[in-house]
């Protein structure tokens, strides 16, 4: 509860539209002991919980990477040679069925997550 009244007490001074000095140094050093509180939930919240991706995070992680190593191949292929052989995008289409289908499956190898600070800044 420290951690929201804190966060709450910063919006509030971040949000003057006119500041004094007093305002400033109390928001100097709401910032201080905001930080402070963010240090202390990571310790004690974050490391106390195990997250995983989601089914429908993973399938979109794993969407991304195809289309990643979709466009690098289109750029290499489109920089060695102008024409592809049709084995090698039937090949690539196969395998892109394959690991979209893989993908699909809830609950298979999903990536155990670490709860950032980032996520709470």
């Amino acid at each position: 509860m420290t951690l929201l009244y804190r966060l709450a007490e910063w919006h509030a001074l971040a949000k003057l539209r006119m500041h004094t000095d007093i305002t400033l140094d109390l928001l100097d050093s709401i910032t201080t002991i905001l930080g402070q509180e963010f240090r202390q939930f990571h310790c004690t919240v974050c490391s106390a919980y195990a997250t995983k991706d989601l089914p429908k995070e993973h399938a979109a992680c794993q969407r991304k990477k195809q289309r990643d190593k979709a466009k690098a191949a289109t750029n290499n292929t489109t920089s060695d040679t102008c024409g592809s052989s049709s084995e090698e995008t039937k090949s690539s289409l196969v395998s892109q069925q394959t690991q979209m289908s893989q993908a699909k499956e809830p609950g298979k190898s999903l990536q155990v997550r670490k709860i950032s600070d980032s996520q709470f800044v």
